[in-house]
């Protein structure tokens, strides 16, 4: 069986992804650099109310969890994107298909890019609307991207 362990940053995946998606011009023509930020459970608070509170148009980048599976050693990290932008579709869609200039960087699509060694490319992610209900008056409305990651030495 499966187990979960929440991380914070798995061998600097989550730092890696984060400059990876800050260097895909197209992106960041959606969503300033700035604006697409890492958050760190534990280290920024709480998840939820960092998504409410998010500058729009906004990335948050976070781990989700780390799956160790039945494999002795196999390692997954899955990694979520909180998306409040105009367009959840054309931005998704440009993560996924841009290439970044970040130095070092292998020049592949987001979704074929080994983002940091021995981390293997994204697994097919998934996207979905998602909804932040405060109160009943307040509902915050974003997107979220999940992707899986595996450690390639593991």
């Amino acid at each position: 069986m499966p187990t979960r362990v929440i991380v914070s940053n798995p061998s600097g995946l989550l730092s890696a992804f984060v400059a990876h998606l800050q260097g895909i011009p197209e992106l960041t023509a959606l969503v300033p650099a700035a604006n697409i930020i890492e958050y760190i459970e534990g280290d920024n608070g709480d998840l939820m109310r960092t998504i409410a509170d998010m500058r729009r148009p906004g990335l948050l980048v976070y781990i989700s969890g780390i799956n160790q599976t039945g494999n002795p050693g196999l390692i997954r990290a899955q990694i979520g994107v909180a998306m409040r932008v105009a367009a959840p579709i054309v931005t998704y869609t440009t993560l996924l298909n841009g290439v970044s200039n970040v130095v070092g960087g292998d020049q592949q699509p987001t979704i074929t890019s080994t983002i940091l060694s021995p981390w293997s490319p994204m697994q097919i992610p998934a996207f979905e609307r998602r909804m932040i209900v405060v109160d009943s008056q307040r509902v915050f409305d974003y997107w979220e991207m999940h992707a899986g990651f595996t450690d390639r030495n593991s």
